[in-house]
Formats: structure tokens, sequence, C-alpha cells
């Protein structure tokens, strides 16, 4: 084995151990469920298990399988924090040796694959998310599976058995995670192409797809369609940025949205979709992976399809499953470095201006302040509440942000109180409107101010605040950005 060989593998193992590592840490972080996981929680955990591949409503959308099989988790290891959160925490340990398994067949030149599973594994998205309890993990997940299966499957050549298993697989797949239908359709597409003379592909492709679009529109109907409607009933307007039309206004505002937020902290956008689109010509120009490049670009249009058809997002978290095969098309240039090749220097300037942020204050950041990944404290706050709460008196308020924290951890703790009322605060009202809504409590009452986190579009912590310490305060207690503040209304 050459020296340059067992470098290689060193630096490899460096920056895999290193992607463990991170994730580990994060894990370690994260002490208490966000409002977002509340909510999910407090939408499966009291329904059958039928139930749960219907509409979960409270806002909630999460493909029936991974709610069913976190269910069936915590029934047995408990609905304890860290017990939940390993879940994800092990999918993300897959994610990583699955890029690594997909770089090494997409990228030739081994620098290229040690800057991809480099800008994998310190990606500050995919390490918060591998400790939340939402299905986004499991969405790069399968992502990754299924490019690694799709691009080389030949539909045509598959034997009874394997087509049988084909099946099942296809029909899984969507209650599994919906981003999958982007892969599923590059599969059919890329097949097309291949075999698009052959007339059994199309005989293969209707007993496929038959059974796949009966139980595909059976989980619009029940589950799909009413979902959608009770998000858009509470957070109207919340994925307009994600669904572009035809507008192409919107689509170049889709390509900052989606740099922005999976490539936080770095703001140089422009030079990101410049190095982007020069990935997927040389992509493209590569013929040894062709099969594997129009797949991944097949994935890319469907996904910007459905966007434009306003069917699925592509904005923010729903989007993470994209940032694996961004990265890939990022560093694929890197491929064709060649000492007399004036383009690749220009290309190698602009990728250090796109990823300039990840520099040493990025790595302490994330290796010290965990408040980057948790910033809020409902278990402390309520563990507080319930050794000083007095039922006599005492009357508990939450912001809207707050309500779902403050629901999952009095039931957890078994904490029955009777006397507990959401601020009806809206982002629409003005200051004035909103402050005349906390005018209308009860004067000389005692007022539990229960406040864990707020909506950061639509702030309403500032007037609450300015409003509370206008009143006598008796007694406050603040972790991270939360508050617990008992006051006596004047």
């Amino acid at each position: 084995m050459t020296k340059s060989k067992i470098f290689y593998g060193w630096i490899l193992g460096f920056i895999l151990v290193l992607a463990f590592l991170l994730r580990i840490l994060v894990f370690s972080y994260r002490d208490s469920f966000e409002d977002d996981e509340c909510r999910i929680l407090l939408a499966f955990l009291d329904k059958s298990w039928w139930q749960m591949f219907l509409s979960l409503g409270e806002a909630q959308q999460a493909p029936p399988f991974f709610i069913v099989f976190m269910r069936i988790w915590g029934n047995i290891f408990s609905y304890n924090e860290k017990c939940l959160k390993i879940v994800p925490l092990f999918m993300s340990f897959a994610t990583i040796i699955l890029f690594y398994k997909l770089s090494i067949k997409f990228l030739h030149n081994k620098f290229s694959i040690l800057i991809a599973n480099f800008l994998f594994a310190i990606n500050i998205k995919l390490i918060t998310f591998s400790s939340i309890i939402k299905q986004y993990t499991g969405d790069v997940l399968l992502a990754l599976i299924c490019c690694l299966i799709f691009h080389k499957l030949d539909i045509v050549e598959l034997s009874k058995k394997k087509l049988v298993i084909l099946a099942i697989f296809l029909l899984a797949l969507p209650l599994m995670s919906l981003p999958s239908l982007f892969f599923i359709a590059a599969l059919f597409v890329t097949n097309w192409l291949k075999n698009m003379k052959n007339k059994e592909f199309y005989i293969r492709s209707l007993l496929l797809l038959t059974p796949f679009v009966i139980n595909l529109v059976l989980y619009y109907i029940f589950n799909l369609a009413p979902s959608k409607q009770s998000f858009d009933l509470l957070y109207p307007h919340s994925w307009d940025y994600g669904l572009i039309g035809f507008s192409l206004k919107n689509f170049i505002a889709m390509h900052k949205l989606v740099i922005n937020f999976l490539f936080f902290p770095n703001i140089y956008v422009l030079f990101a979709i410049i190095i982007f689109y020069f990935g997927i010509f040389c992509a493209c120009k590569d013929k040894q992976i062709t099969l594997l490049s129009s797949f991944i670009n097949c994935v890319l249009l469907f996904a910007l399809f459905a966007s434009m058809l306003k069917l699925y997002p592509l904005e923010g978290r729903v989007a993470l499953y994209l940032t694996p095969f961004l990265i890939l098309l990022f560093v694929k240039p890197f491929d064709r470095f060649q000492v007399k090749n004036y383009i690749i220097y220009l290309y190698i300037i602009f990728f250090v201006f796109a990823f300039c942020n990840y520099n040493f204050n990025y790595f302490i950041n994330i290796t010290t302040n965990s408040d980057i990944f948790i910033n809020y404290s409902p278990k402390l706050l309520m563990q507080t509440l319930i050794k000083k709460f007095d039922p006599k008196t005492d009357i508990v308020l939450c912001n809207e942000a707050s309500a779902s924290s403050y629901l999952f951890y009095s039931s957890l703790y078994k904490f029955k109180n009777d006397e507990i009322f959401k601020l009806a605060l809206k982002h629409r009202n003005t200051k004035e409107e909103n402050l005349e809504i906390l005018n209308q409590t009860k004067k000389n009452q005692n007022y539990w101010f229960y406040l864990i986190k707020d909506f950061r579009k639509t702030p309403n912590y500032p007037i609450i605040l300015e409003w509370v310490y206008s009143q006598n305060v008796l007694y406050e207690f603040h972790d991270r950005n939360s508050h617990l503040i008992l006051i006596r209304r004047l």
C-alpha cells in the first residue's frame, strides 16, 4: 500500500469519525423535546393504531410507517427524550456510510471524495435533524438508499421474485418518506429512456404501477389531503416560498432559500449557484457515471416540477433530502482538475467563497455552543412549575408556540391542571390589540407565564414580556431562551 493510499485512508477515517462525533455531541445536548416534536407526539399518542394511517390533525404531517415505528419504539423503551431521539441518531449514522458509498460511485478523484464527505460531515442542518423526532433524517436515509439501488436497476432484467420485492418496496416507500416519490418517478423515467422500444418494459411497469397508484390515491384521500387542509388552516401560506409556481422570480429566489437553509451559515449564494450548475455540467459530461448522474438530475427535475405545480415545497427542512446530491454536484468539478485547466482555478475560487463560513469560528460554535441546537427548556420549566404551582390561587398562561410543550410535559409528569389558557395573541394584530387581550385577564389573580419559545417570523415575546414586567412579579426563572414567570395581576 502506497503512502498516498495510507494518507487518504487516515483522512477519510478522520472525516467519518468527525461526522459520527458531531452528531453524538448534539444528541447529548438535546435534553428536551422541541415544540414540533411535542406536537407530533401529542397527535398520535391518543389515537388507535389504525388512525395513525389517517390524518393526524393538529397541523402535523408525517409518514404513517415513521409514526407507527416511533410509537412501537416508545411503548417498548419509554417516551424518554434520549430513548426516542436515538432513532434519528442511528438513521443519521446510516446516512454517513451510505453517502460515502454514493460519493465513491459519483466521484473519481480522491480529493473530491474527501471534500464531499467533509461537507456532509459538518453540515449543520444534517447534524441538527440527526436528533429531532421528525421524518427528515429518514428522508435523507431513504433518498440515499433509493439512489444507490434505483440508478442501476433495469426493470426488464429483474427476475419475477425481484419484481415482487420491488413492487412491495414501492408500495411501502411513500408511507415512509413522501420525497421518495421523486426517486420512484426517476426510476421509471430512466428505465423508459433505456427500454422505450421494449414491450416487456411496459407490461412490467403496468404491473408495478397499478397497485402503487391505487395505494397512493388512497393515501392521498385519507391522509395527505386532510393533513394539508389541517396545516393550511392553522398556518396558511407557510410554504408559499417553496411552492414556486411558474414564476421566474420565484424560481430564482428558490435557489437562495434552499442554499441559505441547507448550507447555513454560508451566505454567498451566487457562488454556490454557479458551482452547482457547473457541477451538473461536469456530471453530464462524465460518461463513467451516466446512469447515476441521469438519475440524480431526474430527481432534481421532479422535485422542481412538484414545486412548480405546488404539490410539494422546495424549501427548508422538507428539502433536506436533497443535501447529499447538492454536495456531490458542488464537488464534482474537482474531478476534472488539471494543472493547465484555468477554468478549474476559477471554480476553486468560487467554491472557497461559497463555503467560506465553514471556518474556525464555525467549528468552535457547533462544538461548544449548545444554544445553536437547542435554545429552549420546556422540561426543566415544567418541573419547576409543578413544584411551585398552587392550584387554589394560580392559573397558567402560555403563548401559541409553547402550548404543545406544555400539554406534552404536563401529561408526561401527570400534572393535571384545568386552569390553563393559551394566549390568543395573533401576529396580524397590532401591538395595542394584543395588549388589550392581555389586559382582559382578571385583576388580583396569580398567573404563571409558561413561555418556552416564540415563533421566529411572528414573535410575541416582546409584547408579553413588556406587559408581564408592568405587573407585580412574584417569581421568575429563566433557562436558555425560555421563561417561567409568576405575576400578580394589578
